[in-house]
């Protein structure tokens, strides 16, 4: 018998969704039916409402913007910014040092859209 062959789970392996689209004509949960990629960083998707009394269909794109947390295999041609960096919770340990912020000086001026920065409500 030959031994099962250990892999990474797949997006359909996962429990549930990880978030949900809402239709914009009733509220209800969608379902992202199918799509195809436009480019590596953007993808076309079509959408399908599941009140079955409304049966909106719709087409949308998901589209990467940038990092929060680098790649441990960065792939050549993909240059995303990098988002500033969080607050720290109030627990947190204040006497830590903080992360340096923004791009270096350096950085080549033209790496996609701007993330615009964290707005604290509270």
């Amino acid at each position: 018998m030959n031994a099962a062959r250990k892999t990474q789970p797949t997006a359909r392996a996962l429990d549930g969704p990880i978030f949900a689209l809402l239709c914009p004509h009733c509220d209800s949960k969608c379902r992202i039916r199918g799509g195809r990629a436009l480019t590596r960083l953007a993808r076309e998707v079509r959408v399908q409402c599941l009140n079955v009394e409304c049966g909106h269909t719709f087409v949308g794109q998901f589209v990467i913007t940038h990092t929060i947390s680098q790649s441990a295999c960065p792939r050549d041609g993909v240059d995303l910014r990098i988002a500033p960096p969080r607050r720290p919770i109030a627990n947190d340990n204040p006497s830590a040092p903080s992360p340096p912020t923004g791009a270096p000086p350096d950085a080549a001026p033209d790496r996609g859209p701007e993330v615009p920065p964290r707005v604290d409500t509270s």
